[in-house]
C-alpha cells in the first residue's frame, strides 16, 4: 500500500502544471468572445471606434500599465455587453473616448487601478450588480459628463477613487439594493455626489464642488 501511494505521489509531482494562456491584444478594435485572460503589450489607439468589446463572461483584461486611446472621442474604451458577468478591467489608462468603461446588465464586474481621462460623456458606467470600482482616477472634460455612474443595480462598491472635472463626480440612480461609496475624493465638479435613496456613503471628501452631496444616506461622521 505504501509503495502504491509513493508511486501515485511521484506521478503527481511529475505531472505538467496546466496554466491558462494569456491572449495579447495587438490592435483595436478588438472583440473578446471567449472567457479567459487578456492583456496589452504596448499602447493601442482606436480610430473613432470602441477599443475592446466584451461579449463573454469570466474575462480578465489587464492593461499591463499601457494605454487605450482614441483621438476622436467616439465609442468606449471597454464596452461589456448586457448579460455578461465576472469581467475585470485593471492596471492601465483609457483616454480620449466618448466613455471609458461601460458595464451593462450583469454581475460581479470590477474596475481597479485604471485611469480614465479626457472622456466626453461617462468615465465608468455600471449597470451590473455586486460590482466594484476601486483605486481609479477619473478626469472628465472640464465640468462635462459623469465620472462614475451607477444605474439600476445594487451592492456596488465604489472605494478609494479620485474623480475630477466632471458635471457630477459620482452619480447613482434607482438602486435595487444598497450601494456603498467609501473614501472617494471628488474635486472641481458641479456636483460631488448625487445619490439616490438606496446609496450609503462614508468618508468621502469633496473640494471645490458647489453642491458637495445630495441624496444618499450618510454613515458615520467623517464625510467630507
Amino acid at each position: 500500500m505504501k509503495r502504491t501511494k509513493l508511486i501515485l505521489l511521484a506521478a503527481l509531482m511529475c505531472a505538467p502544471v496546466i496554466t491558462r494562456a494569456v491572449t495579447v491584444i495587438t490592435s483595436l478594435p478588438y472583440t473578446i468572445s471567449a472567457p479567459g485572460s487578456y492583456t496589452l503589450s504596448n499602447n493601442l489607439t482606436a480610430n473613432g471606434t470602441d477599443g475592446i468589446d466584451v461579449n463573454a463572461s469570466n474575462v480578465s483584461i489587464d492593461l499591463g500599465g499601457f494605454t487605450l486611446a482614441d483621438a476622436q472621442r467616439q465609442g468606449a474604451g471597454v464596452r461589456v455587453s448586457s448579460g455578461m458577468s465576472n469581467v475585470s478591467v485593471q492596471n492601465g489608462t483609457i483616454t480620449g473616448f466618448n466613455s471609458g468603461v461601460l458595464f451593462f446588465s450583469g454581475s460581479g464586474d470590477t474596475v481597479t487601478n485604471v485611469q480614465v481621462l479626457n472622456f466626453s460623456l461617462l468615465g465608468v458606467f455600471v449597470e451590473a450588480n455586486n460590482s466594484l470600482i476601486e483605486n481609479c482616477t477619473v478626469v472628465g472634460p472640464a465640468n462635462g459628463g459623469w465620472g462614475i455612474y451607477i444605474y439600476q443595480c445594487g451592492s456596488v462598491g465604489v472605494r478609494n477613487n479620485q474623480v475630477s472635472e466632471c458635471n457630477t463626480g459620482i452619480y447613482t440612480v434607482n438602486a435595487t439594493s444598497p450601494n456603498a461609496l467609501i473614501e472617494n475624493y471628488e474635486a472641481n465638479c458641479t456636483n460631488g455626489l448625487s445619490l439616490d435613496s438606496g446609496t450609503k456613503y462614508q468618508g468621502n471628501v469633496t473640494t471645490n464642488c458647489p453642491t458637495p452631496v445630495s441624496g444618499g444616506i450618510a454613515i458615520g461622521q467623517e464625510n467630507g
